[in-house]
């Protein structure tokens, strides 16, 4: 649980610079808002003086009685006047707190962006997780915020009605607190109800989002088992659990939003009646206090509402906190980069990217391969019992080739990690060119990767092979890029060639012909380091042999590291090391 001065830290960091513009418009607007409902009820004395509704005997001592002679189209007049006033500071307050809403978002979004991409992890993030980030605590934490700055402006709000109401009647107006004191308890306990109850909404929607992951990447291995009505049964139950604590909580927040105006209508019951008894307040007094309690028993039921979704939208809010509390001042700078492109227009810009596939260029920069050295590495997961590493070493020298082999649990893939800056060592360092290896891959070398899982975005093959690439290869270098794979054939077949499109789904290949794709994409880069995790898993016995035909090719001009069990793939290479498991001896 994030203490008080960690959410406020987050709070301040999340609305510095124009998210607090936008706050103090909102409430500066809110002020100006309850200064206009004095006045209407100033200018509700007036009416009744203005048409005769009550005898020039009764004005209060503090009205000026030369208004009491304003003609009645004036008066008029002067409601509407206003009444027009009051409808525009309410909704340039509204505007203000939803363009504070936007920003937070936007801002959120720019900081898990920042996390996931730029900033050194010690674990990836897994999808089940980025969709509970993106869709659950990041959107909910926005609302936090913005119900947060309708709350001060609330507040603020109440505190002129109150100033009206005590210049009124003092005595009634403290009757009338003691009254919604007495009558707002039981909100007060829903409010308390709510947030034990809200807090397992985030659990619940984990569980669910962790059952659509699943379903979705075993889909064939689910059909195939037969478990389709298994995994339907944890489905619905996931499904039914979120229901069900989000309809408590929803339900809880109704109650404490229907329970004001009853409680206002009982504390005006009160209040005339002790009024008429004990106080005696003058009827034309008691006429414009009531108005302004109107105004104020209404909006306690705009503060506890916002309190009530505080309450509901607390534990996301502290999980969006946890990241901001975590970055430094020069982090949120640099992930808020790009926080002036936060501009209200009607234009909305293309999705497209700065190196947009436009005139071919070829790629003639001198391909520079790498040394690569690990000294003294050693490197935990979180939560694990033992260190995949321990005072590990190595030594790559530039151009060669080196086979990684093991079993399971070994630390392939966690080596590969290390060697790619993605995760860096508890002790000692990885040194590629004498650099640390997050250095390298980011300011220095070109990197070809090519994992376990292909990574095809939703686009043509072209797309697929230009994707991030700064410069467009001429025609001739894509085609033998795909002709080094074997995959040549098979593009030129295609209705469209190179044009063909790929789903979202990356329905319309084969595993392996995507997996060719992924291996042309890391050729066509000229990759001074080339990374290659089970890349020829898919591949069949010809695709391999040109995949091999083009790694030897690659002797002395690029540093090549390869994890693979197939011997196929390793023959020929400089070197094979042979990694354990870490409870071997």
């Amino acid at each position: 649980m994030n203490s008080l001065n960690e959410r406020l830290t987050g709070l301040t960091r999340l609305m510095r610079g124009r998210g607090f513009i936008w706050t103090a418009t909102g409430l500066g607007t809110t002020l100006l808002q309850a200064v206009t409902e004095n006045l209407l009820a100033m200018v509700l004395i007036l009416f009744l003086f203005s048409f005769g509704l009550v005898d020039f005997s009764h004005i209060p001592h503090w009205f000026p009685s030369r208004w009491v002679y304003t003609s009645p189209e004036l008066v008029l007049a002067l409601l509407l006047m206003v009444s027009l006033l009051r409808t525009f500071f309410q909704l340039m307050a509204k505007r203000s707190f939803h363009a504070l809403l936007e920003l937070v978002r936007a801002r959120l979004c720019m900081i898990q962006g920042y996390y996931m991409l730029v900033k050194e992890q010690e674990s990836s993030y897994s999808l089940s997780d980025v969709n509970m980030m993106m869709g659950e605590y990041l959107t909910k934490a926005s609302d936090y915020v913005y119900h947060f700055a309708q709350l001060l402006a609330a507040i603020l709000l109440e505190l002129s009605l109150l100033a009206g109401m005590l210049w009124l009647s003092w005595k009634v107006a403290f009757l009338g607190l003691l009254c919604l004191f007495v009558f707002s308890l039981p909100i007060w306990l829903l409010n308390h109800l709510i947030k034990n109850v809200a807090v397992n909404i985030p659990k619940q929607r984990k569980a669910l989002e962790r059952t659509l992951v699943r379903i979705c990447r075993n889909h064939l291995l689910i059909h195939a088992m037969r478990l389709q009505r298994e995994e339907h049964e944890r489905f619905l139950k996931a499904v039914v659990a979120y229901f069900q604590f989000s309809c408590r909580t929803f339900f809880l927040r109704d109650a404490t939003s229907a329970l004001p105006p009853l409680l206002g209508i009982l504390s005006v019951a009160v209040m005339v009646g002790t009024d008429i008894k004990l106080i005696h307040t003058p009827a034309i007094e008691l006429v414009a206090f009531i108005y302004l309690f109107n105004s104020f028993s209404r909006n306690v039921g705009t503060i506890t509402d916002h309190v009530a979704t505080m309450s509901q939208f607390r534990s996301q809010f502290d999980k969006a906190a946890n990241l901001l509390v975590s970055l430094n001042s020069n982090e949120i700078i640099e992930a808020f980069q790009h926080d002036q492109r936060l501009v209200f227009k009607n234009h909305v810009p293309e999705n497209k990217p700065k190196d947009a596939y436009t005139e071919p260029i070829s790629i003639d920069a001198p391909i520079v391969p790498p040394k690569i050295e690990l000294r003294g590495v050693s490197f935990t997961w979180p939560e694990a019992s033992q260190p995949v590493f321990d005072g590990f070493n190595l030594l790559i020298p530039a151009g060669s080739c080196l086979g990684v082999v093991g079993p399971n649990g070994s630390g392939k893939t966690t080596l590969l990690a290390l060697l790619l800056g993605v995760i860096t060592p508890g002790t000692g360092v990885a040194l590629i060119d004498d650099l640390p290896a997050r250095q390298y891959v980011l300011e220095k070398g070109t990197v070809g990767y090519v994992g376990t899982d292909n990574l095809l975005i939703f686009g043509s093959v072209r797309d697929n092979l230009l994707y991030g690439l700064q410069q467009v290869p001429a025609e001739d270098e894509i085609w033998k890029a795909l002709a080094s794979v074997g995959l040549d054939e098979k593009i030129s077949t295609l209705p469209d060639g190179w044009n063909y499109m790929i789903s979202e789904n990356e329905e319309g290949l084969s595993s392996g012909q995507k997996q060719q794709l992924s291996l042309a994409r890391a050729f066509l880069r000229k990759p001074a380091l080339l990374i290659l995790d089970e890349a020829s898993a898919s591949l069949d016995l010809r695709a391999e042999a040109k995949l091999t035909e083009a790694i030897d090719a690659m002797a002395g001009h690029s540093t090549v590291i390869i994890v693979s069990h197939k011997p196929a793939t390793l023959r020929g290479i400089d070197r094979i090391i042979q990694l354990k498991e870490p409870n071997d001896a």
